[in-house]
């Protein structure tokens, strides 16, 4: 005989504890069923321009892997093993492209996900440049397109250095005379030339900004981190705008990479933008001191999520580890916190990760604080 839930238990107000099924035997036997340990929360991957995602595989192991460790969930930690105890376990995916690189003709909504045990925080979040009939004609020949006439992440070359740009039209390649912005560009294999408008970036945004509001609904509590690379930085801090309003901000954010700049003068790049006008009809890319002040204010928002936290109390009622099964050092709030945490929080922070050796980011049209780093002011 099997038993289920009825469906108002499964309410927003109620959820059940654990789901199973069983035969009913005459024989007073007792049928354990196990309390799946909560995920610590969610985390957004976004990636960046001309590309698909390619580093979510690696971060969604690594990431899972870790949490495992730090939560005190690895299999000689826990009385029960495995998925359903709690462990976390990377989502599989089925193959996007054939071995020829053509898109995978038998991927689709029902086989997206492979049918494999799995429980993970990750949720990577797509974008990119999806082209109609009259932009094909328009672009076709000038952009990489899928057969469905779209590109993960866009061109290369359309990406910007400020969250201005994100509402402008694309890189307009003629420098002047015959000289182009590829004649200057010195990231080999990353050709530059024109572009579509960018607004597929503001899109890209609002879906991010729609995805973490639908999160807040379902739990408003639930600690939710962006995790960015490159241009999807840009996509990321846009989102955190665009959510303001209506709370549908996340609580912490790693910044990898980003093209971000707040260098007070570009020449190359200002003169790339001088047919871009802002409301009072002034042309060239946004003023070092309006992106200063834009950076500030992200940092406000994101910083304002800092009283949002849950109790150590509430967290450890549901997850703590505090004596692990192979006598290691166990997971509690406080603990975590201590070691995890700045100033007594783990929310309401920004990481950046920045490289000086990023080739793309310190390109001279872009240094990005994701090459240069930020400083102390």
């Amino acid at each position: 005989m099997s038993f289920h839930l009825p469906t108002s238990v499964l309410s927003d107000t109620r959820f059940p504890l654990c789901i199973g099924e069983c035969i009913t035997l005459p024989d007073q036997s007792v049928r354990e069923f196990l309390t799946q340990l909560p995920l610590p929360g969610v985390v957004i991957f976004v990636h960046g321009v001309n590309s698909d995602g390619e580093w979510f595989d690696a971060a969604e192991e690594g990431l899972c892997k870790g949490l495992n460790n730090r939560l005190a969930r690895n299999s000689a930690q826990m009385k029960y093993d495995g998925v359903e105890a709690g462990a976390l376990k990377p989502v599989l995916y089925s193959p996007e492209l054939t071995s020829d690189g053509f898109v995978h003709p038998k991927r689709s909504d029902k086989t997206f996900i492979a049918p494999e045990p799995h429980y993970s925080p990750v949720i990577r979040f797509r974008w990119g440049y999806k082209a109609d009939m009259e932009s094909v004609k328009e672009w076709g020949d000038k952009v990489w397109l899928n057969e469905h006439d779209y590109w993960g992440g866009g061109p290369f070359a359309n990406g910007c250095t400020s969250l201005a740009d994100l509402w402008s039209e694309g890189l307009y390649d003629r420098l002047f005379f015959w000289i182009t912005a590829q004649h200057l560009n010195p990231v080999p294999g990353r050709d530059a030339y024109s572009c579509p408008h960018r607004a597929y970036y503001v899109h890209a945004a609002l879906r991010l900004t729609k995805l973490i509001a639908s999160i807040r609904r379902k739990q408003p509590d639930c600690p939710v981190t962006v995790v960015c690379h490159s241009q999807g930085n840009m996509i990321g801090m846009a989102a955190a705008f665009l959510g303001e309003s209506t709370g549908a901000v996340a609580d912490t954010y790693v910044l990898a990479n980003p093209p971000y700049s707040l260098e007070a003068f570009n020449g190359l790049d200002d003169w790339s933008q001088r047919y871009t006008r802002n409301a009072k009809g002034e042309s060239g890319r946004q003023t070092g001191n309006a992106r200063v002040q834009t950076l500030k204010s992200f940092f406000d928002i994101i910083r304002s999520r800092q009283t949002c936290k849950q109790s150590p109390e509430t967290i450890d009622r549901s997850m703590a580890n505090a004596a692990p099964q192979d006598g290691s050092t166990g997971f509690t709030a406080e603990k975590d916190l201590a070691c995890y945490g700045l100033n007594g929080n783990a929310y309401g922070r920004v990481t950046l990760y920045c490289n000086p050796h990023d080739q793309v980011i310190s390109a001279s049209t872009v240094k990005g604080i994701g090459w240069l780093g930020l400083s102390s002011e």
